[in-house]
């Protein structure tokens, strides 16, 4: 009785034993599962946090190039259009204000003259017109720069010659005309030499020694302004394309593009603020003073040409950020 009690307790206990070794297999194998899943989780994590480093990274060398060619395409941009810029070199010694002075001062001078050999000084007025000393300084200008086919490399020079004969001419006719005597001491060549010397004045007015080093300067830099534009322009494009695919978000990638555009109107800004401290604080001693308003003039162009891209940039970076801050508020 009591071995068959025994047996019947040991057979009704085995499969609760089973049930407890197979509940603990299940539970070994959950808790294998979940260890392993844990343990994959955390390598996807690592491998897209190395991921975004490595995007971050690039993305950081590519926006830097970008903003080193748009600067580069700004500033060799406004320089072409400027500071490099034949018309915009000849319009100092060209404007109708320059010309305007310039006349006045020869003719005040060669009036001086005339009271200094004794003759009326309305002899010059219909020879040295606003119209003559426009010519001669548009020939002079425009020959030397290469900038007229109206103008050679010799219209100038005859130019001056035919007014020196017209004056000579004239003072003639005005001495003859009003029964002057003129000394005898200066009376072999003095009408010449009146002449000459309003047309020596004239020459020194007009001359500038430095045109054949602008001439040159012109000729090398207009070529290299405009491969380096066409080239710089093609390398921003370039870094743009590269700084927006190396990024998991749209948005990142234009944030970098943001901070490139604003970095180069940044810069361009910088270069104004350096013209305008050196303009106020730097005395420029440049003589006639109609030269030296035409020069400043001249550098205010320019500096006005460089803070007009540098508000384009502006312009386009704050575009761009409102682009960020969409591409942020969709989550992309």
């Amino acid at each position: 009785m009591d071995i068959e009690t025994n047996n019947a307790e040991v057979e009704n206990a085995a499969p609760f034993e089973n049930e407890g070794r197979e509940l603990s297999s299940a539970h070994h194998h959950r808790h294998h599962d979940s260890h392993s899943h844990h343990r994959h989780s955390s390598h996807r994590r690592k491998k897209r946090r190395s991921k975004s480093k490595r995007y971050a990274f690039w993305r950081t060398i590519f926006s830097f190039m970008l903003f080193l060619c748009v600067s580069a395409t700004a500033v060799f941009l406004a320089t072409r259009l400027t500071v490099l810029n034949e018309d915009r070199v000849s319009r100092i010694f060209t404007n109708e204000k320059y010309l305007a002075s310039l006349h006045a001062d020869v003719l005040e001078y060669s009036q001086d003259l005339c009271l200094k050999y004794g003759i009326p000084d309305d002899c010059v007025k219909d020879t040295i017109t606003y119209e003559s000393i426009s010519n001669i300084q548009n020939a002079y200008t425009l020959g030397q720069l290469d900038m007229d086919e109206m103008y050679s490399s010799t219209t100038y020079s005859d130019i001056i010659k035919a007014l020196n004969k017209e004056l000579a001419a004239q003072t003639e006719t005005t001495i003859k005309a009003n029964s002057l005597e003129i000394d005898e001491s200066v009376q072999d060549g003095a009408v010449q030499k009146f002449a000459d010397e309003v047309s020596d004045y004239i020459t020194k007015k007009v001359e500038f020694k430095y045109t054949s080093d602008l001439q040159s300067i012109f000729n090398v830099s207009s070529t290299v302004l405009i491969i380096g534009i066409i080239l710089f322009a093609i390398l921003s494009v370039a870094f743009f394309l590269l700084t927006i695919s190396f990024a998991e978000k749209r948005y990142r990638a234009f944030r970098s593009v943001s901070f490139s555009v604003f970095g180069a109107a940044g810069l361009n800004l910088l270069m104004v603020i350096s013209v305008g401290i050196v303009a106020i604080f730097k005395n420029f001693l440049i003589y006639p003073l109609y030269l030296c308003d035409s020069v400043m003039s001249y550098i205010g162009s320019c500096v006005l040409t460089f803070l007009a891209c540098a508000i384009v940039l502006f312009i386009l970076g704050t575009m761009n950020s409102a682009l960020v801050w969409r591409l942020k508020r969709n989550n992309e």
